[in-house]
């Protein structure tokens, strides 16, 4: 069902393979927890030339805690695990709980900081990234653990609020102090779940939407184009084009509908310097609805105007200097707005649980 060629995958996260469910011991060493990896990794980089690979090295990645009770002596055992993994080739790391490890290690975490980004400071290297995770959701506590751990972006549980208020002023905090760069946005993840049981088949598209037009970095767990949901454990098996696959025909159909939207929202952002790289504008937000503008240089702008309620049509009142009167839809993710359709702005109906792209062009 899913084919990542399709939606224009950059990188690959590896998570755990391994299918114990009895969490390790502080003994273990993380040189030798990630063995399992070394075939995956070489099968990834012989079959997918040009995708990055970044590794969870969490060292306690079935635990409870990510850290283990003894953090420093954990972070102690990292540097031979990176240096290995560098060796191999890998673009980068992940670590869930990396506020832990920063504050428990200071000089040790800023050691292993310096390990991994000295190798993106010669032009004979090429860059390795360091990623955290975060239970945090404030983006006070989110801005302060991205100061704290130096990481070069920051997976959170910020989105997950059902408050497009809450979500609005997330973004708008933010991005107003750092920018888009060290910015990352998530909804699921590999302790969270699938995108889709979070916040539900109706919102899934709307979902994508979000997340592939605000300014950073969008980030997916395997599944979550394809709607993928959960079902004993959080790391259900794939769904591929399988005939043999136990599937419905609707269940097909709805999978294949995800997929195609997904592809087609990811191959615009790929494609737009206004959505890849553009300032972000605020147009409206409210507890349940909010709308944005992103726009840069001289390119086509695209605004994005998002409803999150389930039952009442919102009518936005869109009005700021830097649009236009009226502007034409790019995608909806329901019915009733076509392609191509120019709308006035100044009286934008965005139905329950729906979003709406519209583009307008550069004007001097």
């Amino acid at each position: 069902m899913s084919n990542d060629t399709e939606v224009d995958m950059k990188d690959v996260e590896l998570n755990e393979v391994e299918q114990e469910k009895q969490p390790m011991t502080e003994g273990e060493q993380c040189s030798t927890i990630y063995k399992h990896y070394f075939f995956l990794i070489k099968c990834i980089f012989c079959s997918l030339l040009g995708i990055s690979v970044v590794l969870d090295l969490t060292p306690n990645y079935k635990g409870k805690d990510p850290w283990f009770t003894d953090a420093v002596s954990t972070v102690v055992k990292l540097e031979s695990a990176l240096m290995h993994w560098l060796g191999e080739g890998v673009d980068g790391f992940l670590f869930y709980g990396v506020e832990k490890a920063s504050t428990a290690a200071p000089s040790l975490w800023e050691d292993v900081e310096v390990l991994i980004h000295n190798q993106t400071e010669s032009v004979e290297k090429k860059k390795r990234v360091l990623i955290g995770v975060t239970e945090h959701t404030s983006p006070d506590d989110v801005i302060a653990v991205l100061n704290k751990t130096g990481v070069d972006l920051l997976l959170t549980d910020a989105l997950r609020s059902t408050s497009a208020l809450d979500v609005a002023h997330t973004v708008d905090r933010l991005y107003s102090t750092y920018g888009q760069t060290r910015l990352a946005w998530n909804i699921g993840g590999r302790i969270a779940g699938h995108l889709a049981s979070l916040v539900g088949f109706a919102k899934v598209k709307l979902s994508y939407l979000l997340l592939l037009t605000l300014p950073g970095t969008p980030v997916f767990n395997y599944g979550d184009e394809i709607g993928l949901q959960d079902e004993v454990t959080k790391n259900p098996t794939m769904v591929w084009e399988d005939p043999q696959e136990n599937l419905t025909v609707s269940k097909m159909d709805e999978m294949t509908t995800f997929r195609k939207f997904f592809k087609s929202v990811s191959e615009k952002r790929s494609k737009e310097r206004s959505l890849q790289h553009g300032e972000y504008l605020p147009l409206f937000n409210s507890t349940s609805a909010m709308a944005y503008v992103r726009s840069w240089d001289q390119n086509e702008r695209y605004i994005i105007a998002l409803n999150w309620h389930s039952e009442e049509t919102v009518t936005l009142q869109l009005k700021h200097a830097e649009i236009p009167e009226h502007a034409t839809v790019v995608f909806s993710t329901s019915d009733g707005k076509q392609v191509d359709e120019v709308l006035n702005l100044a009286q934008l109906e965005v139905k329950p649980e729906q979003g709406i792209m519209l583009k307008f062009p550069y004007t001097p």
